[in-house]
């Protein structure tokens, strides 16, 4: 499945296009399994030389490739897993950006992860009314700050949101580092 590929750099290769090029790809063991490698091919000739030699360096990644099919199905995994927790979940990065929300927490606040793509975002979503969204947002980061020197727990307090349907919503939030 791997030699169009492989093929369309050799000829880039070839035609001097690219002195070196370098791919992930299959082998067939002589055992019957496939092997994973990082294959290097370099040329092997000289500026105005007419020959038409190559190098390459092939690495096993075998065991590589099999840790990141292992991560993906965990990652998947545990997904499924937060899709079907039954409150709402919302993973918030270091840098405010928002990686993920399970359904039940789009259920609760309306916002989608296109619509609140970070935390500033959705501060101005949920707390339009500036005087208030600082002071909620003070609380929070009081919380956030002891957490943060303590046990990495947001104790879980009550707050209410203004959500998507322009509906106030009584939620109660926590959080962990």
């Amino acid at each position: 499945d791997d030699v169009a590929g492989d093929l369309v750099q050799v000829e880039r290769l070839k035609h001097r296009e690219t002195p070196e090029f370098r791919l992930e790809k299959r082998y067939i063991h002589k055992l019957g399994h496939s092997v994973w490698v990082d294959l290097t091919v370099s040329q092997m000739w000289s500026p105005g030389d007419q020959g038409d030699y190559h190098i390459a360096v092939a690495q096993d990644i075998t065991s590589r490739k099999r840790m990141e099919e292992d991560l993906r199905a965990n990652e998947h995994r545990l997904r499924s897993i937060l899709e079907r927790l039954p409150v709402g979940l919302c993973l918030v990065q270091h840098d405010g950006r928002i990686a993920f929300m399970n359904q039940r927490y789009i259920d609760i606040c309306g916002y989608t992860l296109e619509e609140v793509p970070d935390s500033d975002t959705w501060w101005t979503r949920a707390y339009p009314d500036p005087v208030e969204r600082n002071t909620i947002r003070q609380m929070w980061r009081a919380s956030d700050e002891l957490a943060a020197d303590g046990s990495g727990i947001i104790p879980s307090a009550e707050y209410t949101i203004l959500c998507k349907d322009g509906q106030r919503r009584p939620v109660e939030v926590s959080g962990v580092f």
